[in-house]
């Protein structure tokens, strides 16, 4: 008789566990195994479960963090170098190459809102085949790496200003 009511307890390939079930028998075997322990056993035991409690806690508020410091970064296209120049800049001062780059990024801004720098400038400006973009800008880096270059040189000698 084949109703599909009955339990085939004779089935083949159905060795799964429902999920709860295996829960279960895993609380319950870990707390015979913790009844039978030692004092001294239960101790550890419960130590090394805190530990590892704190641990997951510790890497979850990390995780967390990294979360927020993404939502503040930004992915630029730069020139081949620029970054390079940054880090070097940062290093000489001893702090970031994100808070270098912050002070560039906000003086030109500044700059830009003042008249200083101008975008519209021809100099600026580069031929393009873009369908995305009807404008390029040069950013004018390569025409002062080697300035840079030698200046960091000199910086890192232990005369920071001198030209």
């Amino acid at each position: 008789m084949s109703d599909s009511s009955f339990i085939n307890f004779d089935s083949e390939g159905d060795d799964e566990l429902d999920p709860a079930v295996g829960t279960l028998i895993t609380k319950t075997a870990e707390a015979e195994a913790v009844r039978l322990m030692t004092t001294e056993q239960r101790e550890v035991y419960f130590a090394e479960r805190e530990e590892k409690r704190r641990d997951e806690e510790r890497k979850a508020r990390e995780a967390e963090r990294m979360r927020e410091r993404t939502k503040n970064r930004g992915v630029y296209d730069l020139p081949p170098g620029l970054n390079t120049a940054i880090q070097e800049i940062a290093n000489l001062y001893e702090t970031t190459a994100s808070q270098v780059a912050a002070v560039f990024i906000v003086r030109g801004i500044q700059g830009y809102l003042d008249g200083s720098i101008d975008l519209e400038s021809s100099e600026l400006e580069v031929s393009t085949k873009s369908r995305r973009y009807q404008r390029l800008l040069d950013s004018g880096f390569s025409a002062i790496q080697r300035r840079l270059k030698k200046h960091l040189t000199r910086a890192n000698k232990g005369t920071p200003n001198a030209e």
